[in-house]
């Protein structure tokens, strides 16, 4: 296994090799690094934990034995799961627009912060998943008041003295980087620059990233949601590297071009990704907007100063927040299939993938 491994960093020093520098319309030079994946490897059928057939489940975390399962079109926004039983615990978290309710709930990530995590679009405040031993009931309890000045956000990740993420629908920036301690922001801008881009188009969400945070290691992550590529910076805000996955990491576009081509020529993206203390995983899919299909999905496993782990294939069409249990080498996530059955169309299936030993 060991031999393995060498092996994948040694194709990673290869394929980190310089592949292409883009003229911009300012002048600056976009260089590019190549990581190749042809040689990824296809995952095995997963087991699938639970099967939602009234529920849309979208995102995933895991604690010990528990899977939290957010999700859509219900009463409530979480649903926890015990694992060895395939059994529901308790759905809690009601969904709604009172004073104790949640709306829109997105999982946080965090390599810092054991508690499972989670904000509210619609109110100021981080929650976190408690648990009453007395009652042997879950809670979505307060964690921490929402800083103002990045309010409202996506993609947040926190550490004990940063959070970072991206500002929805503000400013032209890509991302931001927070120091909790001495309440300032730092954004960073758009990367990279792209000839004949309309100034006039959404860049907000042309450049939406996914956003790892490791603090200790000194390292933001961006992956993009509609370039096949990641970029790596310091907590200072210095970009330190680019890397694509193909050739057409940045898609050629027209001045002309609006917003429905633009999304038509932006086909693979690197959608979501997931912190640990050692690696940074990606979920990476190619979609056909023509037809709303999905053409490809892979898992990619990188290291903080972006070199390649392991690639994997995924046969199956997954979708939203996902966790990856490195202990027991296993991606845990949401699997949509569509069943010809007069009474159910669609099930949300949490299921676990077996990774490769490292």
């Amino acid at each position: 296994m060991k031999k393995t491994v060498k092996r994948m960093k040694k194709l990673g020093y290869f394929y980190m090799l310089f592949l292409c520098i883009f003229s911009c319309k300012n002048d600056e030079e976009v260089i590019l690094f190549h990581i190749d994946v042809s040689q990824a490897t296809t995952l095995a059928p997963p087991e699938t934990l639970y099967s939602f057939t009234d529920k849309f489940a979208f995102g995933v975390s895991i604690r010990d034995t528990v899977a939290f399962v957010m999700q859509a079109k219900s009463d409530t926004s979480l649903t926890a799961i015990n694992i060895k039983t395939k059994s529901i615990i308790q759905s809690f978290g009601v969904s709604g627009m009172g004073p104790n309710d949640i709306c829109d709930p997105i999982f946080i990530s965090s390599i810092d912060h054991s508690d499972v995590l989670l904000q509210d679009g619609r109110v100021n405040k981080f929650h976190k998943v408690g648990f009453n031993r007395n009652l042997k009931r879950y809670s979505v309890d307060k964690f921490m008041i929402y800083p103002e000045k990045i309010w409202r956000s996506g993609e947040s990740n926190i550490s004990r003295n940063f959070i970072s993420g991206r500002k929805v629908g503000r400013g032209e920036k890509m991302f931001y980087i927070y120091d909790r301690n001495n309440d300032t922001v730092m954004d960073i801008d758009y990367y990279p620059p792209i000839k004949n881009l309309n100034k006039e188009l959404d860049f907000n969400n042309i450049y939406s990233p996914s956003v790892s945070l490791n603090e200790e290691r000194n390292r933001i992550v961006i992956g993009m949601f509609f370039f096949d590529m990641f970029q790596i910076y310091d907590l200072s805000g210095n970009r330190l590297k680019t890397c694509c996955f193909s050739d057409n990491g940045i898609p050629m576009f027209n001045h002309s071009d609006g917003m429905e081509t633009v999304m038509q020529k932006c086909e693979t993206g690197l959608i979501r990704s997931f912190a640990t203390k050692d690696y940074c995983y990606f979920l990476r899919i190619a979609r056909d907007f023509s037809s709303g299909s999905t053409k490809f999905c892979m898992l990619i496993q990188i290291d903080w100063e972006g070199e390649l782990i392991n690639a994997y294939h995924i046969p199956d069409k997954v979708l939203g927040h996902f966790y990856i249990d490195e202990q027991n080498r296993k991606m845990y996530i949401t699997r949509h299939r569509t069943v010809p059955d007069i009474h159910v169309n669609e099930v949300f299936e949490i299921v676990s993938y077996q990774l490769k030993e490292i």
